[in-house]
């Protein structure tokens, strides 16, 4: 079990990839996150990437959650994450490039963690309104 800090941090993670697909024109259905066995969350969306604004914003979108929790902790004096913590987006961002060709070279990882910094920003207040509902609730339907 994790304590209140790092499952507000989970949640602005999770809460990060959901802010940067909406941003992109896709359509997040589901945001859930665990508290149990060191935490975990899962964000989840519907939609058609057109374009390369949307192509770009949908891999901004892996970077965003990474980019959320190191936010939200430096902002609430937390240690900055582990970078593995963004273990999993990676390998979902990877295995995008191999199920979709035509993505590879748009950016790379380190591009859309960064691309997705403005990006977490502009919708701070809304991560900041959401974190402890998730948090209570464990999922949302939609950011």
């Amino acid at each position: 079990m994790v304590d209140d800090e790092e499952a507000q941090s989970i949640a602005a993670h999770e809460l990060g990839h959901g802010v940067a697909w909406e941003h992109a024109g896709l359509t997040v259905y589901k945001l859930e996150m665990s508290a149990s066995f060191g935490g975990s969350g899962f964000c989840s969306v519907r939609g058609v990437v057109r374009g390369e604004r949307g192509e770009r914003g949908y891999l901004i979108g892996y970077g965003a959650g990474y980019m959320a929790d190191q936010i939200w902790r430096e902002r609430h004096e937390m240690p900055p994450p582990d970078p593995r913590t963004a273990g999993g987006d990676y390998e979902l961002y990877q295995q995008e490039l191999v199920d979709h060709p035509e993505l590879v070279g748009l950016l790379s990882w380190d591009e859309a963690v960064a691309a997705a910094a403005p990006v977490v920003l502009a919708y701070w207040d809304v991560i900041e309104q959401r974190v402890p509902v998730l948090v209570d609730r464990h999922r949302l339907g939609g950011v």
